[in-house]
């Protein structure tokens, strides 16, 4: 297996494959590599990657996020 690593500045519509991976198998990983900031209504900076509006304050921390919340014996793909 083999990977090309290609960065287009300006991405159009389609994205040529290259021709030693044509009519074979492939993943294909689209990823944007600069957040671009979003200008609400009142011209302020939206955070890109913030919820929906409807479901802000909807969820809650359960426990702790750095330890699980059940024991490790109890974890059956350990085993």
């Amino acid at each position: 297996m083999y990977a090309v690593r290609q960065t287009y500045e300006h991405a159009q519509e389609s994205i040529p494959v290259p021709k030693s991976m044509r009519h074979q198998r492939i993943e294909v990983i689209f990823m944007v590599l600069d957040e671009v900031e979003i200008l609400d209504e009142n011209q302020k900076v939206v955070v890109k990657r913030s919820p929906p509006k409807h479901l802000i304050g909807l969820g809650e921390t359960m426990g702790d996020l750095t330890q699980p919340l059940v024991d490790e014996q109890a974890w059956t793909c350990l085993k």
